[in-house]
């Protein structure tokens, strides 16, 4: 999903295809990398703002560190 690429800036890419197809992603993540798919300049605001309180609160669990990741 995530690519090392040496000719891009940032030098990682997301392969949003593989996020999308990939079961071990959230399903916002898999939605978000769709949306990418289709409008590859999406504002984050505009996206951050579609989306709905439940899924920003599953993003938000899944940003948060585990207690037991030490």
């Amino acid at each position: 999903m995530f690519e090392f690429n040496e000719d891009a800036e940032e030098g990682f890419v997301v392969n949003c295809a593989e996020v999308v197809k990939s079961k071990e992603s959230l399903a916002v993540t898999r939605l978000l990398a769709a949306d990418l798919l289709a409008k590859p300049y999406l504002a984050v605001g505009d996206w951050l703002k579609s989306v709905s309180d439940s899924d920003l609160q599953t993003l938000v669990q899944g940003a948060e560190p585990d207690e037991n990741d030490e």
